[in-house]
């Protein structure tokens, strides 16, 4: 799946815009306080900008961010200052486990939102066949039994035999078989029929 799926467009801009926002202003804060604070203080107060712009915007702007943060740490706190150059190999590896951190944290918060709204979908559609489904089983006409079979996804059929057999034996399983193959639904009919054959 892709790392943007789980958000919107509108929200992974808002992303960008904290990050543009947030960075600039982190980096201005800490140059005033170069005395009283460290670089690993320095990077944990990027990081936390990174995980701020992963909730707000997900896993590329987030990522964005971890790169301007690890630049900006490099060109503001890291001797020799201002040269992108780094003196330690200690400071390298604190700028890598940075980035490192962010694209993990960034990840994670993106495959949350995805997952948010696949769930979300899923409630939705069942929320939908159980309203189908009850109509059915209250009054059950033909044009409710091809609506309910209608609905069902050909890649969730398995998880909808129950409902539609179920159905079926409340009303016409012939007619429930025969719409479901009408609707392209030759596993949901075949499990109508082996349900009766049996």
């Amino acid at each position: 799946p892709a790392l943007t799926g789980g958000l919107s467009r509108r929200r992974r801009l808002q992303g960008v815009a904290a990050a543009a926002a947030l960075l600039p202003l982190l980096t201005l804060v800490l140059t005033h306080l170069r005395g009283h604070a460290n670089l690993a203080s320095d990077a944990l107060l990027y990081l936390l900008i990174v995980v701020l712009v992963a909730l707000a915007g997900g896993f590329y702007p987030a990522l964005l961010a971890a790169l301007a943060g690890s630049l900006l740490l490099n060109w503001f706190f890291i001797p020799p200052l201002h040269h992108w150059t780094i003196a330690t190999g200690n400071n390298v590896l604190a700028l890598v486990v940075f980035v490192a951190v962010a694209a993990l944290v960034s990840s994670v918060v993106d495959l949350a939102a995805r997952r948010t709204r696949q769930a979300a979908r899923a409630s939705a559609e069942a929320q939908t066949l159980a309203t189908a489904a009850g109509s059915v089983l209250r009054n059950p006409t033909e044009g409710d039994l091809a609506r309910c079979i209608g609905m069902l996804d050909t890649d969730d059929d398995r998880s909808v035999f129950d409902v539609v057999i179920a159905i079926a034996m409340c009303v016409r399983p012939w007619n429930a078989a025969s719409y479901a193959i009408t609707a392209g639904r030759p596993v949901a009919a075949f499990a109508i029929l082996t349900a009766f054959s049996t």
